[in-house]
Protein backbone atom coordinates (compact mmCIF):
# COMPACT_ATOMS: atom_id res chain seq x y z
CA UNK A 1 0.00 0.00 0.00
CA UNK A 2 0.96 3.62 -0.42
CA UNK A 3 2.49 5.49 2.52
CA UNK A 4 2.23 9.25 2.28
CA UNK A 5 3.11 10.06 5.89
CA UNK A 6 6.85 10.53 5.39
CA UNK A 7 8.15 14.07 5.21
CA UNK A 8 10.03 15.18 2.10
CA UNK A 9 9.90 11.73 0.58
CA UNK A 10 7.72 9.05 -0.92
CA UNK A 11 8.15 5.72 0.81
CA UNK A 12 7.42 2.57 -1.15
CA UNK A 13 7.78 -1.12 -0.53
CA UNK A 14 9.43 -2.67 -3.54
CA UNK A 15 10.89 -5.91 -4.74
CA UNK A 16 14.35 -5.58 -6.24
CA UNK A 17 15.56 -8.39 -8.42
CA UNK A 18 19.22 -8.66 -9.33
CA UNK A 19 20.41 -10.72 -12.27
CA UNK A 20 23.99 -11.96 -12.22
CA UNK A 21 25.67 -14.00 -14.93
CA UNK A 22 27.89 -16.81 -13.65
CA UNK A 23 29.38 -18.34 -16.76
CA UNK A 24 26.37 -19.47 -18.76
CA UNK A 25 24.05 -19.57 -15.74
CA UNK A 26 21.76 -16.74 -14.75
CA UNK A 27 21.58 -16.36 -10.99
CA UNK A 28 18.60 -14.42 -9.71
CA UNK A 29 18.43 -12.98 -6.23
CA UNK A 30 15.45 -11.14 -4.86
CA UNK A 31 15.53 -8.57 -2.10
CA UNK A 32 12.41 -7.04 -0.62
CA UNK A 33 12.76 -3.77 1.23
CA UNK A 34 11.20 -0.39 1.80
CA UNK A 35 12.63 2.14 -0.60
CA UNK A 36 12.41 5.88 -0.26
CA UNK A 37 12.43 8.33 -3.12
CA UNK A 38 14.01 11.31 -1.41
CA UNK A 39 13.77 14.81 -2.79
CA UNK A 40 14.99 16.85 0.18
CA UNK A 41 14.97 20.59 -0.38
CA UNK A 42 13.60 20.05 -3.88
CA UNK A 43 10.03 20.76 -4.84
CA UNK A 44 8.73 17.98 -7.05
CA UNK A 45 5.73 17.67 -9.27
CA UNK A 46 3.69 14.50 -9.36
CA UNK A 47 1.36 13.55 -12.18
CA UNK A 48 -1.15 10.71 -11.82
CA UNK A 49 -2.86 9.19 -14.84
CA UNK A 50 -5.87 6.88 -14.95
CA UNK A 51 -6.17 6.89 -18.72
CA UNK A 52 -9.22 5.90 -20.74
CA UNK A 53 -9.54 5.12 -24.43
CA UNK A 54 -11.07 7.87 -26.56
CA UNK A 55 -10.73 6.51 -30.12
CA UNK A 56 -14.35 5.96 -31.18
CA UNK A 57 -15.96 7.10 -27.95
CA UNK A 58 -14.93 7.66 -24.37
CA UNK A 59 -14.56 4.20 -22.83
CA UNK A 60 -15.19 5.45 -19.30
CA UNK A 61 -16.45 8.83 -18.23
CA UNK A 62 -16.20 8.09 -14.51
CA UNK A 63 -14.12 10.39 -12.37
CA UNK A 64 -10.84 8.63 -11.43
CA UNK A 65 -11.51 8.43 -7.68
CA UNK A 66 -8.50 6.21 -6.90
CA UNK A 67 -5.89 8.67 -8.18
CA UNK A 68 -7.86 11.47 -6.52
CA UNK A 69 -7.51 9.72 -3.15
CA UNK A 70 -3.80 9.11 -3.75
CA UNK A 71 -3.35 12.78 -4.67
CA UNK A 72 -5.10 13.85 -1.45
CA UNK A 73 -2.92 11.55 0.67
CA UNK A 74 0.24 12.90 -0.99
CA UNK A 75 -1.01 16.47 -0.62
CA UNK A 76 -1.46 15.96 3.14
CA UNK A 77 1.66 13.89 3.83
CA UNK A 78 4.41 15.00 1.44
CA UNK A 79 5.26 18.71 1.69
CA UNK A 80 8.01 18.36 -0.92
CA UNK A 81 5.38 17.69 -3.61
CA UNK A 82 4.60 21.16 -4.93
CA UNK A 83 2.11 20.25 -7.64
CA UNK A 84 -0.14 17.29 -8.32
CA UNK A 85 -1.93 16.93 -11.64
CA UNK A 86 -4.51 14.29 -12.55
CA UNK A 87 -5.04 12.98 -16.07
CA UNK A 88 -7.85 10.89 -17.53
CA UNK A 89 -7.65 11.63 -21.24
CA UNK A 90 -4.57 10.69 -23.32
CA UNK A 91 -4.71 13.89 -25.40
CA UNK A 92 -4.59 16.04 -22.27
CA UNK A 93 -1.58 14.14 -20.93
CA UNK A 94 0.13 14.30 -24.30
CA UNK A 95 -0.33 18.10 -24.51
CA UNK A 96 0.97 18.53 -20.96
CA UNK A 97 4.06 16.43 -21.76
CA UNK A 98 4.85 18.72 -24.70
CA UNK A 99 5.29 21.61 -22.23
CA UNK A 100 7.19 19.81 -19.48
CA UNK A 101 7.80 16.45 -17.85
CA UNK A 102 7.21 15.74 -14.16
CA UNK A 103 9.80 14.26 -11.79
CA UNK A 104 7.33 11.47 -10.95
CA UNK A 105 4.41 10.10 -12.95
CA UNK A 106 2.09 7.37 -11.81
CA UNK A 107 -0.22 5.22 -13.94
CA UNK A 108 -3.25 3.21 -12.84
CA UNK A 109 -3.13 -0.34 -14.16
CA UNK A 110 -6.39 -2.00 -15.06
CA UNK A 111 -7.14 -4.61 -17.73
CA UNK A 112 -8.76 -1.96 -19.92
CA UNK A 113 -5.98 0.65 -19.82
CA UNK A 114 -2.68 -1.21 -19.43
CA UNK A 115 -1.57 -0.92 -23.07
CA UNK A 116 -2.45 2.76 -23.16
CA UNK A 117 -0.47 3.44 -19.96
CA UNK A 118 2.33 1.20 -21.25
CA UNK A 119 2.64 3.23 -24.46
CA UNK A 120 2.93 6.49 -22.51
CA UNK A 121 5.26 5.00 -19.90
CA UNK A 122 7.66 3.55 -22.46
CA UNK A 123 7.79 6.80 -24.42
CA UNK A 124 8.36 8.89 -21.28
CA UNK A 125 11.12 6.60 -19.98
CA UNK A 126 12.85 6.55 -23.38
CA UNK A 127 12.80 10.34 -23.80
CA UNK A 128 13.26 11.24 -20.11
CA UNK A 129 15.07 8.39 -18.31
CA UNK A 130 15.34 10.39 -15.05
CA UNK A 131 11.56 10.59 -14.65
CA UNK A 132 10.42 8.11 -12.01
CA UNK A 133 7.51 6.01 -13.26
CA UNK A 134 5.23 4.32 -10.76
CA UNK A 135 2.44 1.98 -11.78
CA UNK A 136 -0.18 0.49 -9.54
CA UNK A 137 -3.48 -1.28 -9.52
CA UNK A 138 -5.16 -4.66 -9.60
CA UNK A 139 -3.94 -5.76 -13.05
CA UNK A 140 -0.79 -7.34 -11.63
CA UNK A 141 0.05 -11.05 -11.30
CA UNK A 142 -0.37 -12.63 -7.87
CA UNK A 143 2.34 -15.27 -8.39
CA UNK A 144 5.84 -13.95 -7.52
CA UNK A 145 7.51 -15.50 -10.60
CA UNK A 146 4.85 -13.90 -12.84
CA UNK A 147 5.35 -10.58 -11.05
CA UNK A 148 9.07 -10.81 -11.75
CA UNK A 149 8.39 -11.58 -15.42
CA UNK A 150 5.94 -8.67 -15.65
CA UNK A 151 8.49 -6.22 -14.21
CA UNK A 152 11.31 -7.54 -16.40
CA UNK A 153 9.11 -7.26 -19.49
CA UNK A 154 8.07 -3.74 -18.47
CA UNK A 155 11.44 -2.38 -17.39
CA UNK A 156 10.21 1.18 -17.90
CA UNK A 157 8.33 0.82 -14.59
CA UNK A 158 10.52 1.97 -11.70
CA UNK A 159 8.09 0.98 -8.92
CA UNK A 160 4.88 -1.02 -8.80
CA UNK A 161 2.32 -0.56 -6.02
CA UNK A 162 0.19 -3.69 -5.75
CA UNK A 163 -3.60 -3.59 -5.49
CA UNK A 164 -5.19 -0.49 -3.94
CA UNK A 165 -2.58 2.24 -3.68
CA UNK A 166 -4.99 4.63 -2.01
CA UNK A 167 -5.28 2.31 1.03
CA UNK A 168 -3.01 3.56 3.86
Amino acid sequence: SFDAKSINSLSLYCRITTHVLDGDDLLVSRVERRTTLSYKNVKIDLWLADLTHTGQSIASDAIPAAIGMIAEAVNQGCPSVSEIRLFKFPDTLNKALLNRVPKIIGFSNYVWNFRLSQAFGKAIKKAYPNTTIIMGGPNFPSDSSEQEEFLLTNSWIDFYIEKEGETP
